[in-house]
């Protein structure tokens, strides 16, 4: 992949063009960000995903980017993620670099999600939250790029009928699908563009 400098600028001038304000929650939604941790590691970009413990109503066991609610004390969807982060994974703010929003998700399960992007200052420490995350694991960049990793597939969502997702092979045994699965496509769709 392009020079590491080359990629950050591509990402941020990508995000600026589409960044939009943080917005009011729609009724009935609750607003949440979520980090996409993107570092690089011997000269392969990865991003960082969790896989969510088995509390909570939603998402028990689900592969993730780290992120929850908006709490009052944030200054803005940023704010939120990197919290979030803090609280997941015990990374500090201070060890990631905001690069930008990507345009907010609606999820059957009731949020507003903003997704934000940030370069994590690799290697960092992580001290996963063993209430809230089971499993720390990372994808290359290069292997969410194969067209033959993904897919689209259908999947009847009690309350909601059928829907469309995307889904990734199993990656180190995981599985990659719905609204985190959504997500990276998004951003893998961002950085190749031309």
């Amino acid at each position: 992949m392009n020079h590491p400098a080359e990629l950050i600028d591509r990402i941020k001038q990508r995000l600026a063009g589409q960044k939009s304000p943080d917005q009011p929650a729609k009724p009935g939604l609750t607003p949440a960000a979520v980090l996409l941790p993107l570092y690089l590691d011997a000269s392969i970009w990865k991003l960082l995903y969790i896989r969510r413990g088995n509390q909570g109503e939603f998402h028990r066991g689900e592969v993730a980017f780290p992120g929850g609610a908006v709490e009052p004390e944030d200054a803005d969807r940023a704010a939120t993620a990197l919290r979030e982060t803090h609280e997941e994974l015990g990374i500090a703010a201070s060890a990631v670099q905001v690069l930008g929003q990507m345009p907010i998700h609606e999820t059957v399960t009731g949020y507003i999600v903003t997704p934000v992007i940030g370069l994590l200052r690799w290697p960092v420490s992580i001290t996963r939250s063993q209430a809230e995350v089971d499993r720390v694991f990372s994808i290359p960049l290069d292997w969410l790029m194969q067209k033959e990793n993904s897919s689209i597939q259908k999947f009847d969502i009690p309350g909601h009928g059928q829907i469309s997702t995307t889904v990734y092979k199993d990656f180190d045994g995981e599985r990659l699908w719905g609204f985190s699965a959504r997500v990276t496509q998004q951003f893998i769709d961002l950085i190749k563009q031309k």
